[in-house]
């Protein structure tokens, strides 16, 4: 049998034999199309090769990219085709060959190196392409070529670009698979006739009148999904019956049956288990990959779909019965692509860590949700005791999902399990100003990237000048485009160059730079002289101070994160960063908090790299080259033939071996030795997502100025606590120690003076006609102090409420007890509805509940509003 890792072989051989370059899978997070949330198709990668907007690094290339497509998630495990994470096999000309060795190659590899029967196979193509019906007539025969109208055999990029007819090869899998349609045939949207390999000819451009005009260049485009094509070839009905999914499935079967064994039940998987096993295999597979390219579980974009990913996962397993369930999963869906993709090794305890977070905190939203929809109803029906709640308002859905985390479909089934329907239509509406809120431009700017396509690449001349003479290219709104700019574009998280660009005629205050497709490099700001006009000569100036301060930070950063994996282990991976000039912020890799002496030594070793006042060298090279050198390439970046390889170069003292202490493949500006940046300091180390930590910092004066204020600070506290650096710990202890008694000895005061009281409190209860009601305000006293009051009352009265109140406005806290004798009062009842009158709420028993009240009503309103509740 040919294994998964067999046809991979297989593919690249064989393509390579007929010159094409190798290209490795891209990362999951696209890096030349910011509309994508993830790289969905083979040719994602190649985008800008297609369109025209880089330089080629090669006219042929091979791939089998990474993939992650949602869209259709509501047919996993429903379906045996569809899967949120797969591979994409393809290769690729680009004005090279066209469309007779498209065709014949990929019959050559099917039918030649993976021996498929050729009576199985079939072609569709463009109804008008006659190119493509000559080219397959000698190979398939007439009897087996399909033509089919646009809707499946014309590919187009978007409403205008790159287009052409594509020629589809199917495999047929038998009449058992076939549909009830007597005219089944390929076309069909039935299991019968799979498609293995689509050929795109990219030959014509799309005008924006509708008309098409034949490219100067044309292309191949070609995609066969990975998992399909070894269906095939390993003879099974899909792709979840091959060694790509087997292994995993085996794994979950073996934990079912140890489950019900244990819980003495029925062994076994039933036929129903399917859909299950389908969703769970699918997703575990899907959140190792996003994960191991940087994908974090959040609440919006990427980090929303993965936590998504990871629920549905967690519920299917939950509704079978397994209760944590994950960790071997991911261990044998790591164990079974390494081979594949042996980076995998080196992410296993970062995925461990936030799957195993992600299925725990998921567990406890759960029981969260069900509570939360209990209390929401509850307090409706108070509010409106005669009316019975049948749906769920969009404001009141929003907040369960944006605030407690709720995923919808989880707030479908708790609607469901209560008998609600939910209006989404207001939640669409709540949704709706959420996305508004998050379109916030970056720095107010409001930028439309698609202005600045089709301008050629930008002369980026900054690394060695600070001021030159250049020429506007155009001026498109606030921003200026010029042939040749000293100002660097925001990109890689180093913030963009400031300055100014003018000429006799005119002066423009650039306040941020920023970088688009195709390397155009855009000043923006505002003009403060005359007006700028394209095609004129002008001096344009960086300002120096600023990037000298971003400098600092840039190469701090890069010192930052060899430290930290030196420091924390090679696990640590670049999540995101920003390299401003008034400090820096490095998002990573790490299971858990960073310890206080861990923190410490960090600084510690960044500040030993500056004070050794190393080299700081910078080279362009192959990326051959460069990955020989072991420079780190992190977060989804695309690199061309040619990197700049940043590494800091320590003398033979500092590191046997002289080997660099970092070394990054990087864009971005840089110090020349380390001892520019002067000091560095650590001012925040905090979670900003599940398995990702963040630590900012600050360098140079900036450094400086921070550690002077804390020294101020730390004299004035010494001055008030008369205390020296020796003993201040002691001191302040001894405070502290101090302060805890007297607290304790002010509330055992107060509750004596509460307990003198009792007789007092309890004459003034009000009579309600069949029970007495007490209301009192209990001053400062805490929650404990609270409930021996009231159990006081208790014991001392009969047929009583009593309802108890202490604390300041703004944070109140609420006790409410009913004695022995009154079966059908609810104390939980009576507190929440004087609670949730002011915005209150809270929990407990039928005899006695407690609520926070964070009100700023004076505690006589509330002590009122009590009274005359009845």
């Amino acid at each position: 049998m040919i294994t998964s890792n067999d046809l991979r072989r297989k593919f690249f051989k064989f393509f390579k034999e007929k010159g094409h370059s190798i290209v490795d899978s891209s990362s999951l997070i696209p890096h030349n199309d910011p509309s994508l949330l993830f790289n969905s198709a083979g040719m994602v990668p190649f985008k800008d090769m297609f369109l025209g907007k880089v330089k080629l690094e090669y006219t042929r290339a091979v791939s089998i990219q990474k993939c992650v497509r949602t869209t259709d998630i509501d047919n996993i495990g429903v379906t045996s085709r569809h899967h949120t994470f797969f591979e994409m096999m393809g290769n690729f000309s680009f004005g090279d060959y066209f469309k007779k060795e498209a065709i014949e190659w990929a019959w050559e590899f099917l039918t030649g190196e993976l021996g498929l029967p050729k009576n199985k196979l079939s072609a569709t193509i463009y109804q008008d392409d006659d190119e493509a019906f000559n080219i397959w007539l000698p190979i398939i025969g007439v009897d087996n070529i399909y033509r089919l109208g646009a809707d499946s055999n014309f590919w187009m990029i978007g409403d205008t670009g790159p287009s052409g007819p594509c020629s589809e090869i199917l495999f047929d899998k038998g009449k058992e698979f076939a549909c009830d349609d007597p005219n089944c045939a390929p076309g069909c949207d039935c299991d019968r006739y799979l498609e293995v390999w689509n050929l795109v000819f990219t030959e014509l451009e799309r005008k924006q009148d509708g008309s098409f005009s034949p490219l100067p260049k044309k292309n191949i485009d070609t995609g066969m999904g990975f998992e399909r094509l070894l269906s095939i070839v390993q003879d099974v009905e899909s792709g979840y019956e091959t060694d790509l999914f087997t292994p995993i499935w085996q794994m979950l079967s073996d934990l079912l049956k140890a489950t019900k064994l244990k819980n003495g039940q029925q062994e076994g998987q039933k036929e129903s288990h399917k859909k299950a096993f389908r969703i769970i295999c699918d997703h575990l597979r899907s959140a190792v990959f996003l994960i191991s390219d940087g994908v974090f579980p959040a609440n919006d974009g990427r980090g929303y779909v993965l936590k998504r990913l990871i629920r549905r996962a967690v519920r299917q397993g939950n509704k079978l019965g397994l209760k944590n369930f994950l960790e071997p999963l991911v261990l044998k869906t790591i164990e079974t692509m390494q081979t594949a993709y042996p980076y995998l090794l080196d992410k296993k305890v970062v995925c461990l860590d936030t799957i195993n977070k992600a299925e725990k905190q998921f567990g406890e939203t759960i029981a969260s949700g069900k509570k939360l929809f209990s209390e929401y109803l509850e307090t409706q029906k108070q509010s409106s005791p005669q009316k019975v709640v049948t749906m769920i308002d969009g404001v009141q859905v929003f907040k369960l999902f944006d605030t407690f985390g709720l995923p919808l479909d989880l707030i479908q089934e708790l609607a469901l399990e209560f008998g609600c329907d939910l209006d989404l239509i207001g939640y669409e509406k709540e949704m709706s100003e959420q996305r508004k809120r998050a379109r916030k431009s970056l720095e107010g700017w409001d930028v439309e990237p698609e202005k600045f396509s089709g301008y050629p690449e930008t002369d980026f001349l900054g690394y060695k000048e600070n001021r030159l003479e250049t020429e506007i290219v155009d001026i498109i709104d606030n921003g200026i485009i010029l042939k040749q700019t000293p100002f660097y574009g925001e990109s890689g998280g180093q913030k963009g160059d400031q300055g100014i660009i003018k000429n006799e005629e005119f002066e423009f205050l650039v306040e941020t730079t920023k970088k688009f497709s195709g390397g155009v490099i855009v000043s923006f700001g505002k003009t403060v002289r005359g007006l700028p006009v394209k095609d004129v000569k002008v001096t344009a100036m960086i300002d120096l101070d600023m990037r000298d301060k971003i400098r600092r930070n840039h190469t701090a950063t890069h010192i930052l994160q060899a430290v930290l994996r030196q420091v924390l282990g090679i696990h640590v991976e670049q999540s995101g960063s920003l390299v401003a000039a008034d400090n820096l912020r490095f998002d990573f890799t790490h299971p858990k908090a960073v310890a206080k002496e861990e923190l410490a030594e960090i600084e510690y070793k960044v500040n030993e790299v500056i004070q050794k006042n190393l080299l700081v060298n910078t080279q362009v090279m192959s990326i051959a080259e460069a990955k020989e050198t072991g420079a780190l390439a992190f977060f989804g970046d695309k690199y061309g033939d040619n990197v700049r390889v940043i590494s800091v170069i320590p003398s033979e003292q500092f590191l046997q071996g002289n080997q660099p202490v970092s070394v990054e493949f990087c864009g971005g500006t840089h110090v020349n030795m380390t001892g520019e940046i002067g000091l560095f300091k650590i001012v925040f180390e905090a979670s900003v997502a599940s398995g990702v930590r963040r630590i900012e910092g600050v360098t140079g004066l900036t450094a400086y100025q921070r550690t002077a204020e804390m020294d101020d600070l730390m004299g004035e506290v010494k001055h008030s606590l008369k205390a020296e650096n020796s003993n201040i710990l002691s001191v302040i202890k001894k405070i502290k120690d101090d302060n805890k008694s007297k607290s304790k000895e002010i509330e055992s005061l107060r509750a004596k003076l509460l307990s003198s009281n009792i007789d007092d409190i309890i004459a003034a209860a009000e009579d309600k006609g069949g029970f007495k009601f007490i209301a009192y305000n209990a001053g400062n006293i805490d929650m404990n102090a609270m409930r021996s009051l009231a159990d006081t009352l208790k014991l001392k009265s009969l047929e009583t409420v009593i309802f108890l109140i202490a604390g300041e406005p703004g944070s109140y806290k609420a006790l409410c007890v009913v004695t022995k004798d009154l079966p059908n009062f609810n104390a939980k009842d009576i507190l929440n509805k004087i609670a949730g009158h002011f915005g209150g709420g809270g929990g407990g028993r039928s005899d006695m509940a407690q609520a926070g009240i964070k009100s700023n009503k004076a505690v006589i309103d509330i002590i009122n509003f009590a009274q005359n509740s009845w």
